[in-house]
């Protein structure tokens, strides 16, 4: 199947890439407010040891989250681009329609950076953002690396004439 443009997968991929740094939120926030609550525990119920333990599993855990999310964004924009160099097309009809959508896909961006910002200044979370640098970093400026990140693979994907890479012989390979 010949699909060139793929607007529903773009989509997709930026829902996926709001909701995994939703999740890494929001799962940073929950571990540190059990931390909190643990480290704040008067009683004997939880040792000191364990005390000691708890501040040595967040650095852990959880400091690598925002280095992931940095690595799923940055591949999948590579990814993006090395799929404009190796598809090249000759009909210039095509780029018409892709700003088109790169226009629809850019403001799905501000949306979704725009609630990470709504989410990201709340109170609750301020804690977790201090943490997610790199996340923030990306979802604030999201709709930014969507649109110049599209606008280069279109360069690259209708810059270049369509080529035979099918080795020769007919449309069944047949020569």
């Amino acid at each position: 199947m010949n699909k060139k443009g793929m607007l529903a997968g773009i989509i997709a991929l930026l829902i996926v890439v709001f909701m995994v740094a939703i999740s890494f939120l929001v799962s940073l926030q929950f571990w540190i407010e059990i931390e909190e609550v643990m480290l704040n525990t008067t009683d004997s119920a939880i040792s000191q040891s364990a005390k000691d333990n708890i501040e040595l599993i967040r650095p852990a855990v959880f400091g690598p989250f925002d280095y992931f999310f940095a690595f799923l964004l940055v591949a999948l924009l590579i990814s993006y681009i090395v799929t404009s160099v190796t598809l090249p097309t000759d009909r210039p009809v095509f780029l018409i329609i892709f700003l088109g959508f790169l226009v629809i896909i850019t403001i799905i961006a501000m949306f979704l950076s725009n609630g990470w910002a709504y989410i990201a200044e709340h109170p609750n979370f301020v804690d977790a953002i201090d943490e997610l640098s790199i996340t923030d970093w990306f979802m604030r400026y999201l709709p930014y690396v969507v649109f110049f990140t599209g606008i280069s693979g279109a360069v690259l994907f209708y810059s270049r004439k369509s080529q035979d890479f099918t080795g020769g012989g007919d449309k069944f390979g047949v020569e």
